[in-house]
C-alpha cells in the first residue's frame, strides 16, 4: 500500500485546528500583516492564552511582559509565532485517544519535542534566522508514524516486532512490511494540510538528508536532532537505534566535531526549559 492510499483510507484523519491551516496559508503570502495574524489567533481564546504563556515563559526569557498576541508577534517575530501556533495544534494530535495503536504517544511527543529543540539549536549555529523553521520541522518529522499506527495497527506491530530482531532501520522494515514508510506518509499528510514546501521536504528526507533539495541545511539539522534526542533518551522513539552520523553532516551545519559535546549540553539545557511549557499545554 502506498502513502496516498493510506491517507485516503483513513475515515477520520487527525485534524489540525482551522486557525493552523489559515496561518499556513498566510505564511505563503508576503503581504500578510501582524494585525491579520493576531486577529486570527485571538478568535481562539485557548490558543491565544497558550501563545501568551509561551511568550512570557522562561523558554524565551524576555525582559518585559507580553500582554497581547500582536505584541508577541512583534517581540518573537511573525514566523516564530506562526510556528508556535502550528506546534500547539500538532501537539494536540499526540494527546488524542487512539486506542490499540501500539505507540506510546506521550513518549513519542517528548521525543518529538527533543528532536525539535535539538534541531533548533543546531540550525541556530548555522543560520539563526532559520532556527524556528528547524523547530517546526522537528515537531512534524514523525507525524507519519501516527498515521500508519491509526491506519494499519497490525502491520505496524509487525514492524515493531521485527525491529527487536533486526539490524534494519524502521524505514526499511516499514517498506518491506507495509509498502511505504513513515517519512513518505508524513509527507503526504503534510501536503494534504498544505504545509510549505520546506516542511514537506524535511519530513520526506529526514532519514536521508543527502536527498533533500528544498531545505538541505534544515533537513540535516533535523536528522542530527533526531539522533541526538535518541542518544539523550529524550522521550521514546519507536525506533531506538541511533543513526551513525557522517562527519560531513556536522560540517554542513558548521559544527566542529570537537565542539559536539558542548552543543549537546546546550541542547539538554534548552530541552529542560522547553519541557516546562510544552508538557503543560
Amino acid at each position: 500500500m502506498d502513502e496516498n492510499r493510506i491517507i485516503s483510507s483513513i475515515n477520520e484523519l487527525p485534524v489540525l485546528p482551522e486557525v493552523v491551516l489559515h496561518i499556513n496559508e498566510l505564511l505563503k503570502k508576503s503581504a500578510s500583516s501582524i494585525d491579520e495574524v493576531a486577529d486570527l489567533i485571538e478568535k481562539d481564546s485557548a490558543l491565544s492564552s497558550k501563545v501568551l504563556r509561551l511568550a512570557n515563559s522562561s523558554y524565551y526569557g524576555l525582559s518585559s511582559q507580553v500582554d497581547s498576541v500582536s505584541r508577541a508577534i512583534i517581540v518573537l517575530g511573525f514566523n516564530n509565532v506562526c510556528n508556535v501556533v502550528t506546534s500547539i495544534g500538532v501537539s494536540a494530535i499526540f494527546k488524542e485517544n487512539y486506542k490499540g495503536i501500539g505507540i506510546d504517544l506521550s513518549g513519542l511527543w517528548i521525543h518529538t519535542l527533543g528532536c525539535a529543540v535539538a534541531s533548533k539549536v543546531l540550525m541556530s549555529l548555522k543560520n539563526d534566522s532559520e532556527s524556528e523553521k528547524a523547530f517546526i520541522c522537528g515537531i512534524l518529522h514523525d507525524i507519519g508514524k501516527i498515521i500508519i499506527a491509526k491506519t494499519l495497527p497490525s502491520e505496524q506491530k509487525k514492524v515493531f516486532d521485527a525491529l527487536k530482531k533486526s539490524n534494519k532501520t524502521i524505514s526499511e522494515l516499514e517498506n518491506e512490511i507495509i509498502g511505504t514508510d513513515h517519512a513518505k506518509v508524513g509527507f503526504a499528510i503534510a501536503k494534504k494540510w498544505r504545509f510549505p514546501d520546506y516542511i514537506l521536504d524535511v519530513i520526506r528526507f529526514h532519514h536521508i538528508p543527502h536527498l533533500s533539495k528544498e531545505a538541505s541545511d534544515i533537513t540535516v539539522s533535523v536528522h542530527l536532532g533526531n539522533a541526538i534526542a535518541k542518544a539523550l533518551s529524550l522521550g521514546i522513539s519507536t525506533d531506538p537505534k541511533v543513526a551513525i552520523i557522517a562527519p560531513d553532516l556536522w560540517k554542513q551545519i558548521g559544527i566542529d566535531e570537537k565542539k559536539i559535546h558542548s552543543v549537546i549540553s546546550a541542547i539538554q539545557n534548552e530541552f529542560d526549559l522547553a519541557m516546562e511549557f510544552w508538557m503543560e499545554i
